[in-house]
């Protein structure tokens, strides 16, 4: 992780088959083998939750599929 150290780690997933899923749980479960605390969530949570979770010391990752390579 280059050198920078987090206290926790927040995943948010948007996965229509199953496989943007797949990627993240394998992400959360590295991560957390790294010792950092990882939560891995839906990404219909509201702007106002991913706010309430930043701090400097904190990851946070959106994962989602690609069609075509880009965005859904």
């Amino acid at each position: 992780m280059g050198g920078m150290t987090y206290s926790r780690a927040h995943l948010y997933c948007l996965s229509g088959t199953g496989n943007t899923l797949r990627v993240a749980r394998w992400a959360a479960r590295k991560i957390t083998d790294l010792g950092v605390p990882t939560e891995l969530a839906s990404i219909r949570v509201t702007k106002n939750e991913i706010e309430a979770n930043r701090d400097r010391d904190r990851l946070v990752a959106i994962l989602s599929p690609a069609h075509g390579f880009t965005a859904p």
